[in-house]
């Protein structure tokens, strides 16, 4: 109950903190590696890799309920997600150093870098123009088994210019980048 998921369009933390409690479906995901890295009874720390929308909390709790007992967990720390990740994360302190030269900056990404693990198709010159004024574009260029709805879009340059959403064998504009 204490999930950002939406529940008629409010978030079920919302409803927690106002003592309700609603039915939820449950959801699949995917746990791809479950360590145990200490343990210190009562506590036990693991690392957990996981799928996106893994609500870790509840994993702690069916963890405990599987093992017949109570579970509670204490800290949370999210070492990566998609490209990004702690080793290459960086404080204040090392952003307000001098930026001049941002290649020697790991932890610097660019747009497209960013956004790498989004699909990129290449639009030729008549569905760049659309696109750029927000007018959807074909997406016959794209296969069925293609299963995450947004595509990066790139210029007949090779520029990311855009964000697109498949729907209907089309791709609706969802931002046009300004870079």
């Amino acid at each position: 109950m204490y999930s950002a998921i939406k529940h008629k369009g409010r978030p079920l933390y919302a409803l927690a903190r106002k003592g309700l409690t609603v039915e939820r479906t449950s959801r699949p995901v995917d746990i791809y590696a479950l360590t145990v890295t200490r343990v210190d009874l009562p506590y036990i720390d693991l690392s957990i890799s996981c799928s996106k929308g893994t609500y870790i909390r509840s994993l702690c709790d069916d963890l405990g309920e599987r093992l017949g007992t109570l579970a509670h967990l204490t800290s949370l720390v999210r070492t990566g997600t998609g490209i990004f990740s702690i080793e290459r994360a960086a404080g204040f302190d090392r952003l307000s150093v001098d930026m001049e030269d941002l290649r020697t900056r790991p932890y610097i990404y660019t747009i497209d870098e960013a956004l790498s693990e989004i699909k990129e198709i290449y639009v030729n010159e008549n569905d760049y123009k659309r696109a750029r004024n927000g007018m959807p574009i074909s997406a016959e260029n794209l296969h069925e088994s293609d299963s995450q709805p947004f595509v990066r879009l790139k210029s007949p340059a090779g520029e990311l210019f855009g964000i697109g959403r498949i729907e209907n064998n089309k791709i609706a504009i969802e931002r046009i980048l300004n870079l």
